[in-house]
């Protein structure tokens, strides 16, 4: 029997230098957590956000992606995520920290997975945002898989990837596939029809994942293996091409990327760079490498394809000791760096850093290296 080896290697404190080593290996993934409230006017907001935000993958900053994640996620216009997050929460106002008397409250929902993601090919996610008022009532509500083809810069449709029917017997096949392999509420399917295209699809290695639409609580979905999507002649021609390697890139105009170290978290309170003394988990580095090793679980599909390697991790150490703006400086797979964020948030408060005196925000990074042994 295989099992699991999670080795820690020592912590490295960032200075300056962080961006541009970030930057230089091209992927940025920012796991984002917030349940606050706004208020602007006489109008509240609470937010719960679940995000884990690509900012860059291969050095690209993906422009039309961002436009896609920030328009549907945060209901704003723009190209980047800095950009993006900064015009959402302008327009929600102010941060409160008490819900106050006689306000109009609304709730926003927003979820962002990280499903798959090949190097240089192609990036897969899970997008879902809900809106409703104070009574529960839905006010709107979206939720798609999308892939977006690192490529070519571009994100894929149905149109692009997807022929209609060409007989009834395809259709009936098709429609099994999508039965068999469903993952769907049971009262939810009565009112799904197969017998349809979904509007909505995500590849994930040798598998398109399809969403069946459904209440917005509810994540129902199918997913069908491609080699029998192309047995039945459903893939087009310049998708086929491209899933043999045989197309040719297009031509991308160089993207902006919002860099590493923009603070999510969107504090006044500046980030110190030049410390007396470095912030540090209690107990020191042996008692993090414990920790780690009791918590930390290989997943079951990363297990299953022999996947090793490191997930570097980058974070911002608070005066308090918590810990914020997480992200993946160097992503494994999305199941590998989203666990070894999930065992990243179960950590008790560290010690924070200190200059001349006083305690100060700053910076850290932390590999974890997974190997199966």
């Amino acid at each position: 029997m295989m099992r699991n080896k999670i080795l820690v290697l020592g912590l490295m404190l960032v200075g300056v230098c962080m961006t541009a080593m970030a930057q230089a290996r091209g992927n940025i993934i920012k796991y984002i957590d917030e349940n606050k409230l706004y208020r602007n006017g006489n109008d509240v907001t609470v937010t719960n956000l679940d995000l884990q935000w690509p900012v860059a993958l291969d050095g690209d900053g993906m422009p039309e992606l961002q436009k896609e994640l920030c328009k549907t996620l945060l209901d704003v216009d723009a190209t980047t995520m800095q950009d993006g997050w900064t015009e959402f929460h302008k327009k929600l106002g102010t941060e409160i920290y008490r819900m106050p008397d006689s306000v109009t409250r609304h709730y926003i929902n927003v979820k962002l997975q990280a499903l798959w993601w090949e190097k240089g090919r192609y990036a897969s996610f899970y997008l879902k945002r809900q809106e409703t008022d104070s009574e529960g009532k839905e006010l709107s509500a979206t939720k798609k898989f999308i892939t977006y083809n690192i490529a070519d810069g571009e994100l894929w449709n149905l149109d692009k990837v997807f022929t209609e029917y060409t007989d009834e017997s395809n259709r009936v096949a098709f429609e099994s596939l999508l039965d068999k392999n469903s993952v769907c509420d049971d009262a939810d399917k009565q009112s799904i029809d197969l017998t349809q295209v979904p509007t909505d699809f995500a590849l994930l290695g040798g598998a398109a994942v399809m969403g069946l639409g459904g209440p917005f609580e509810h994540d129902n979905f199918s997913t069908v293996s491609v080699n029998n999507l192309y047995q039945l002649g459903f893939f087009k021609h310049g998708f086929v091409r491209w899933l043999q390697g045989k197309g040719k890139p297009k031509r991308k105009t160089e993207s902006i990327v919002s860099p590493v170290d923009f603070d999510t978290s969107l504090s006044t309170d500046s980030v110190t760079y030049n410390i007396t003394k470095r912030a540090s988990y209690p107990g020191g580095n042996d008692s993090l490498v414990a920790f780690l090793r009791d918590n930390v679980k290989y997943p079951d599909v990363d297990m299953a394809m022999h996947r090793q390697g490191r997930v570097m991790l980058s974070f911002i150490v608070e005066k308090d000791g918590s810990l914020s703006d997480i992200t993946v400086a160097e992503p494994l797979s999305p199941s590998l760096d989203s666990e070894a964020v999930r065992v990243l948030k179960l950590m008790p408060k560290w010690i924070p850093a200190e200059s001349k005196g006083n305690k100060v925000r700053t910076y850290m990074r932390l590999p974890v290296v997974y190997r199966i042994g």
